[in-house]
């Protein structure tokens, strides 16, 4: 898939899981091992889709636990007032 392709991917599928329910969870599938840059940007598309939660998740525990850290805190910026972290629902 391309970067477009991806993004288009991941908002089509919050906005249809928000057809069924008001609490969408967004999983980054193994996200340490993406892009920080084009990560924060599937991150706000998928926000602004609707998603009430993301997830940030070391699948296959690749990343060591400085570089996982380092994830985390970029996310929460991207996501505007802080509050997006991983397993934590964004505020309503």
């Amino acid at each position: 898939m391309t970067r477009d392709q991806v993004l288009e991917a991941a908002v089509n599928a919050v906005k249809y899981a928000k057809g069924f329910t008001e609490n969408v969870e967004f999983s980054s599938e193994d996200g340490s091992r993406s892009d920080p840059d084009f990560l924060c940007k599937v991150f706000g598309a998928a926000i602004e889709a609707g998603a009430t939660t993301i997830n940030l998740p070391d699948t296959v525990g690749y990343a060591m636990p400085d570089e996982f850290a380092a994830c985390s805190p970029r996310a929460k910026e991207h996501a505007g007032d802080g509050s997006c972290d991983s397993q934590r629902p964004l505020p309503q």
